[in-house]
């Protein structure tokens, strides 16, 4: 019957006596926290416990409750006295209880004890051993790890975690050879164990083989595994590895946020860091000190001042301003971006100035090349005498001689205090003394540096890569870099991307086919950095052919990208292929910069595109054409309708007489594609500047006003409106309401509709969008009878608008009455709409209307080819109960996809079909489909109806172990539903407490109908205190618990539920009238 689940291969779960059985955390173990059951020993143990307790008696204790109670000292003296052993269960309870105390002595005596039982030390054993690791005595652990027969993962992950922690890491991955060699199969935790190896040595080629592994054992979106894999890639500066693997997942944490935000920042991303940045306040996720730390650092990259203002401002208000480190980086990023009064206002309001705050400052204006201050604060720091220069003060300081013949004196000066202080042997400073001496030309010094290094990192390596490239010297970086791998030193991206510039400069083009191989050897070959040097090397050695395929192998394409490509085109007056590849650059949706139309004009062929460019040529040629007027609001126009608002502020700064077009370009840009802060910051300054703004002003600030939801901006652009004497205007109106609605203040957009001289739909249809959005369907449903009252008829967007609302809701006989309505007002249905409406339908007495529905858009043949909507069908018969309809229109699909598939699975779930669950997911396994979280859902909930718990924890495994799809709360509360109707009680409450998420009301409400059922009632108290909080006013905690109360006859404890309903819903009529004990259940 079940015979999908030879598929689904369940890892392994070592079950050494047929007498027990073994429920242990399907998630984010370290060590494996399992309660044996022997079911016969424990009926006996529980018998005789329920007729006198073990203190009364002498003997030790027989119940799991009574052992937990039990000191380890106690627990120990009653073992040691009697000489016998209590169960397995009970004996692990204080196996785990020394390891949560870390009580070496106490789990030594407890070892003693069974070293004598060869069937208990096999049952054990795997516990003694991440015990005493946990204890700190890998000599115990190894002693014991090689005497089991059967070592399981958790003891193998045990030992390579204390190897790692002890910083062996090459005996830690020996350890993990021998277990794969002995067929253990590796668990989630050992992955993460041996990846943060990775990231500590900065091995990203081993990582990339353990992220392979991990993603043929389904661990790869493993939120632990993930975060650790998505950290690895970030710091070894893989960024689109990191990307890909931080897109695959469903649950992203502040931790894994920054990770990403700090692998953008840290390899000079910081518009991505930005970008990532403000998806993570999009989405609600809370920001910690390290966030706002790694987003400074990338606010101070680009010197993006109004930003890094902003979250100043946030940090203050998140009660982070008094965090050392937060602080030291605002210090770091005002000076970084020349605000110095303001870094010197942030670095004396520190509570305490040490040598790292000084550092901070330094290091601000060093990366910003102000040379004079940084050389100026050391004089300062060295004055007031408290603290000396360390190794970090005099890199930075160092940082700020790299030009000039005068700085490179005071260079070597600082060099002479680094040797008298003994820092040569710190790994920072000796690689800035090789960059000053490089960047200064210095390069037999720098060399010399370099080879009396103590320890040379990639760091240093680089340095000298990038200066042998800044010089044009490819061979002799060649040379370099033969050295490098003799010396078996990992290259990383900024290695491949300064000798790539350094060969394509002298045209070295067979050295370059040996750094691509190596490139691909590392799997860097899609990073951009590296993708766009191999383009332009190809491209400027005349290979096209090799550049266009290195080209196409980025996969992910910027302006830089398509600048080199088009310039080698270019260079040999190929005008075809560069017009081609303009055309293509435009498809991808990659804006043009100055660059691209200077290669263009070169070699163009196509008339209208010439004569664009030509202008384009021309503006930027011409002597003093960049303070014309039209030509320079041309040029902003196009930037800032391109989003290169950067581009388009500098050649806003040059126009003398800036008019209301120019004005509005820039608004308009930074409320498309900036921040709309800033657009109404231009605003204001607009004003100041003495131009009047006109509607497509309005227009563009209101809509940066509705992103920032300040009630303050919104009502002084509306005052502004009024003066102007455009409150009247229809169009400005509609933009008015628009505003207040998505900004969430309804309340003003119903007052403006209602006051509008002409009632419009646009109006009314933006105002009830508005309170659909935020939830506030009454009001929504309110206004549409209000306009339909005012005269006003619907068009298609807002007929979807109500009808999605009234779907909701559930209620498709209003559905279908509205639809009804709809077609004698002669607004034809799309299919956005029909499923809209079959979101409605659900239940026996919908299924006439949605059959009607499907009739109505069988009659437009294009309507039946859009599986969107046909899926919808599908969706909507088995909701209905009609398998057969839904069977149909399955049948009848020309393509079959996930969704066709789950839907259909879905209705067959609900009716309890658990042969046609399995056959349908059979099925969808043959097309070659992946089966998504609905999927297993789907299974779960047929063996959750029928009753088969093993089947159903094997696919909750599958789900995780084999495909790689971490359980959501409804997986998780399928489960326990599952453990409940089978009066597995116990395993429910083990399930819930190791849900990696905090169980909701749904959860405990499981756990309440489950207790219901089998009479427990203790249990039943304990999940509703846990229901109320997550949902304090849900009726159905209430009522659970009262039945349960009632079955059990506890008459005064139901009617001290029933008072507590009362008193929290007082102000609502009881939903099943007065219940007095005694009564019929409710």
């Amino acid at each position: 019957m079940f015979q999908v689940l030879n598929a689904i291969t369940c890892r392994r779960l070592q079950l050494r006596s047929l007498e027990w059985f073994t429920y242990k955390k399907f998630l984010h173990a370290s060590a494996p926290e399992v309660i044996f059951y022997n079911t016969q020993k424990d009926h006996e143990d529980r018998k005789i416990a329920n007729c006198h307790t073990s203190k009364c008696s002498g003997t030790p204790p027989h119940s799991y409750s009574e052992w937990k109670t039990l000191s380890l000292s106690e627990a120990l003296a009653l073992l040691e006295d009697t000489r016998m052993l209590p169960s397995h269960d009970n004996f692990l309870c204080i196996l785990l209880k020394c390891k949560r105390e870390r009580s070496l002595g106490h789990l030594r005596r407890l070892h003693h004890l069974i070293s004598d039982s060869n069937t208990t030390f096999e049952a054990l054993g795997n516990y003694f051993v991440p015990a005493f690791i946990e204890c700190g005595c890998v000599q115990s652990a190894l002693e014991v790890f090689d005497k089991l027969h059967y070592k399981n993962e958790y003891s193998w992950t045990s030992l390579i975690q204390a190897h790692t922690n002890s910083g062996d890491a090459s005996l830690a991955f020996k350890f993990y050879a021998r277990m794969l060699e002995e067929q253990v199969l590796p668990n989630s935790f050992t992955f993460v164990v041996l990846l943060r190896a990775c990231v500590h040595l900065k091995c990203i080629v081993k990582g990339r083989e353990l992220h392979c592994e991990a993603v043929k054992e389904g661990y790869e979106l493993d939120q632990f595994v993930a975060s650790i894999l998505v950290d690895l890639y970030a710091k070894c500066g893989s960024l689109s590895d990191a990307q890909d693997v931080f897109s695959e997942l469903k649950e992203r944490d502040t931790v894994l946020w920054t990770a990403m935000i700090a692998g953008y920042s840290e390899h000079g991303f910081g518009e991505d860091a930005l970008k990532c940045f403000r998806q993570m306040q999009d989405e609600k996720i809370p920001r910690d000190a390290g966030t706002y730390v790694c987003i400074l650092k990338a606010c101070s990259s680009l010197e993006d001042i109004v930003t890094g203002e902003e979250i100043h401002k946030e940090v203050t208000v998140s009660g982070f301003n008094e965090n050392p480190f937060l602080g030291n980086t605002l210090v770091y990023f005002y000076a970084r971006v020349r605000k110095h009064e303001e870094a010197h206002t942030v670095f004396n309001r520190l509570s305490s100035h040490d040598v790292v705050t000084w550092n901070a400052l330094l290091a601000g204006y060093s990366e910003n090349k102000r040379s004079e201050q940084v050389l100026a604060s050391l004089d300062q720091m060295r004055k007031e005498g408290k603290f000396s220069p360390n190794a970090v003060t005099l890199s930075c300081s160092l940082k700020a001689c790299c030009s000039g013949s005068q700085a490179i004196d005071i260079g070597r000066g600082l060099h002479s205090e680094v040797l008298k202080k003994g820092y040569e042997s710190e790994v920072v400073v000796g690689n800035t003394l090789v960059d000053m001496y490089s960047k200064c030309g210095f390069l037999t010094e720098a060399m010399w540096v370099f080879d009396n290094l103590a320890i040379q990192d990639i760091i240093s390596w680089n340095t000298i890569f990038s200066a042998y490239a800044e010089h044009g010297l490819g061979m002799e970086g060649m040379n370099f870099y033969e050295r490098m791998k003799s010396e078996h030193v990992s290259p990383t991206l900024i290695t491949f991307v300064s000798s790539l510039k350094a060969c394509g400069l002298q045209g070295l083009i067979d050295a370059g086919f040996i750094l691509h191989t190596d490139i691909t050897l590392y799997g860097l070959e899609k990073e951009i950095q590296v993708g766009n040097t191999l383009v332009d090397l190809y491209a400027k050695c005349g290979w096209l052919r090799e550049s266009r395929k290195a080209f196409e192998d980025i996969g992910i394409h910027d302006v830089v990208s398509w600048n080199v490509l088009i310039a080698g085109y270019a260079e040999r007056r190929l005008g075809e292929e560069v017009v081609s590849c303009f055309k293509a650059m435009q498809q991808e949706g990659v804006p043009p910069d100055a660059l691209t139309y200077v290669f263009i004009l070169k070699s163009c062929g196509d008339a209208n595109l010439f004569e664009k460019c030509q202008k384009i040529h021309a503006e930027i040629a011409t002597d003093g054409l960049e303070v014309e007027s039209q030509v320079a609001s041309s040029m902003l126009v196009l930037y800032s309708k391109c989003g290169m608002l950067l581009e388009a502020e500098e050649v806003f700064k040059t126009i003398p007489d800036r008019d209301v077009v120019c004005w509005t370009a820039l608004i308009s840009g930074h409320t498309e594609y900036g921040s709309g802060k800033e657009a109404v910051n231009y605003f204001h300054k607009m004003f100041m500047d003495g131009v009047s703004p006109n509607h497509f002003t309005y227009v563009y600030v209101l809509k940066a006003c509705s992103k920032l939801k300040n009630i303050e901006s919104c009502r002084e652009v509306h005052s502004f409106i009024i003066k102007k004497g455009y409150e009247k205007d229809p169009f400005l109106c509609s933009a008015l309401v628009d505003m207040y609605s998505k900004a969430g203040f309804l309340d003003d957009a119903h007052v403006l509709v209602l006051h509008l001289n002409v009632q419009d739909v646009v109006s009314w249809t933006a105002l009830i969008s508005g309170y659909a959005e935020h939830g506030s369907c009454e009001e929504a449903l309110s206004c549409f009878e209000q306009l339909q009252h005012e005269g006003v008829f619907p068009d298609i967007i807002l007929w979807n608008a109500i009808l999605l609302v009234y779907s909701e809701k559930g209620e498709y006989e209003v559905v279908f009455g509205l639809y009804s309505q709809m077609q004698e007002q002669g607004v034809a249905p799309d299919s956005a709409m029909f499923v809209s409406i079959l979101k409605a339908c659900s239940g026996p007495a919908a299924l006439e209307i949605g059959k009607k529905l499907h009739a109505i858009a069988f009659r437009g043949r294009e309507e039946v080819k859009n599986p969107i909507l046909m899926n919808a069908f599908i969706d909507m018969y088995g909701r209905c109960g009609s398998m057969k309809d839904a069977q149909q229109v399955f049948d009848a699909l020309p393509v079959v996809d996930i969704t066709s598939w789950n839907s259909i699975c879905s209705g067959y779930a609900r009716q309890g079909e658990i042969d046609l669950v399995v056959r349908s997911y059979h099925g969808m396994v043959q097309d070659g489909i992946q089966p998504d979280g609905f999927s297993f859902l789907n299974l779960l909930t047929a063996c959750t109806h029928a009753g088969l718990v093993h089947e159903g924890c094997h696919c909750f495994q599958a789900m995780i172990k084999e495909y790689g799809i971490g359980p959501n709360i409804k997986h998780q509360t399928c489960l326990i539903d599952l453990f409940g109707r089978a009066g597995q009680l116990d395993e429910a409450v083990v399930a819930v407490e190791n849900m990696p998420f905090e169980p909701d009301f749904v959860v405990w409400s499981a756990v309440l109908t489950a207790c219901r059922k089998w009479g427990d009632v203790d249990l039943g108290r304990h999940s509703f205190d846990n229901a109320l909080k997550s949902e304090e006013k849900n009726t159905g905690a209430f009522i659970m618990m009262y039945n349960i109360y009632s079955d059990a006859q506890m008459w005064a404890k139901a009617m001290e539920i029933h008072a507590m309903r009362a008193a929290s819903w007082d102000n609502l009529n009881e939903a099943t009238g007065q219940v007095r004990p005694g009564s019929q259940r409710q």
